[in-house]
């Protein structure tokens, strides 16, 4: 089954005087999209969500937005890559997803 799992991040890890590459664990909301029947789309990402995890099990593509609709020219992803995506805070953006194999 297709399947994109998001995590949802606030803030990023810290260290002495600066900030790290790295979103700062626990992920504040966890969701799981089922797109092996058709182009699919997430809840709306939390109000304080800044950085977004993305991986998926299926080659896909994917569209962040207001209102986003992926298809097969939407940015792509590989099956198992970790992607990073920053979201404007409180923008009421949510993902979408198509299988692009």
């Amino acid at each position: 089954m297709a399947k994109l799992f998001i995590a949802e991040y606030a803030n990023f890890a810290a260290a002495p005087n600066h900030l790290i590459q790295a979103p700062l664990e626990p992920p504040i909301i966890e969701q799981m999209i089922d797109f092996g029947g058709g182009p699919a789309a997430s809840n709306v990402f939390s109000q304080y969500t800044r950085l977004i995890r993305l991986v998926s099990d299926t080659p896909c593509a994917v569209s962040i937005g207001f209102n986003p609709n992926a298809n097969t020219n939407s940015g792509r992803m590989p099956a198992d890559a970790v992607e990073y995506r920053g979201v404007p805070e409180g923008s009421g953006f949510k993902v979408s997803v198509i299988g692009n194999v």
